[in-house]
């Protein structure tokens, strides 16, 4: 265990992987689930659809879903040519992404299952559009149960991508494979931990944006119903709703920078450590595992 310190700062390339095909598996796991989120809330039969595909693909196995995308863009070549790969990055990003919906998507269905109807008639009646409707009002209620499914569709995602080593991916279970199969226990812990570490982080930083976010986005639906109270509707013409919100108030400037500090600190948390790993030496835990794997015991 005396060489695990050098192995864990090694592990840049690897780290710089599987923090770009996390990102890249939750980013299209967000863009598939929300709207279809929105779709499902105005249709039971698509609700009921919808989330029982996602819960289909979680009772696959992580590694077997991972598999299943090697036939599945073979066959594919027929029509996208010989070019799709069917190994690396495309095949693991699809796979995590399918498996980061199910959070994301029944969060946002219940939360938009569970809103006060009350609301949604006060918003009616104020005149507000479907569109208008779901950003000022839907939107903002269900901000914080979306942004919970998004926090445990990161750990799941960051966690199962270290199972995309077996299908010619690049990532944090790189050293953890080569560690099993040369017995250096040390590189499977440095590679545990890393992972273990990103899931951590990630969950953190992404708690540390719901909060100002959430608060944003009601601030803003309680300014623009407020707009509305004051003797204007959302198409310019006059109301007879004059009620006093004074209280409510508007986003303030404070808010705006605390929105921006927490996203600059979120970017600066994830890319400094692979910057600074990256120039590091370059990485000799490959030879380490040999080394081990000829000395161990049969």
């Amino acid at each position: 265990m005396s060489d695990f310190w050098p192995l864990l700062t090694s592990l840049g390339d690897e780290l710089g992987a599987h923090v770009l095909l996390s990102a890249a598996a939750i980013g299209l796991g967000i863009a598939m689930a929300l709207p279809l989120a929105v779709w499902a809330g105005r249709s039971q039969s698509v609700s009921r659809a919808a989330l029982g595909f996602a819960s289909l693909v979680q009772t696959i196995p992580a590694l077997a879903l991972l598999a299943l995308f090697f036939p599945i863009l073979l066959s594919l070549r027929a029509v996208f040519g010989e070019g799709l790969p069917t190994l690396g990055f495309l095949p693991a990003l699809l796979a995590l992404a399918l498996y980061a919906l199910l959070p994301i998507l029944r969060n946002a269905v219940t939360a938009q299952a569970n809103l006060d109807p009350g609301v949604i008639e006060a918003a009616d009646g104020v005149g507000m559009s479907a569109w208008q409707k779901l950003r000022l009002v839907e939107a903002p209620l269900a901000a914080p149960f979306v942004m919970a499914g998004i926090r445990t569709a990161a750990v799941w995602t960051i966690g199962a991508a270290t199972l995309s080593t077996t299908i010619g991916q690049q990532s944090l279970g790189d050293p953890i494979f080569a560690g099993l199969q040369t017995q250096n226990w040390a590189l499977v812990l440095a590679g545990c931990l890393a992972s273990a570490g990103l899931a951590l982080s990630a969950d953190l930083l992404l708690g540390l944006i719901e909060y100002p976010c959430g608060s944003y986005l009601r601030l803003s639906m309680r300014a623009a119903v407020d707009d509305l109270f004051q003797g204007k509707d959302l198409s310019g013409n006059s109301t007879h709703l004059h009620l006093n919100h004074d209280s409510w108030g508007k986003p303030s400037v404070e808010l705006n920078l605390l929105i921006f500090s927490t996203f600059t600190f979120f970017t600066a948390a994830i890319c400094a450590p692979v910057v600074t790993l990256a120039r590091c030496p370059p990485r000799s835990w490959h030879l380490t595992s040999a080394a081990a794997g000829e000395s161990s015991p049969e």
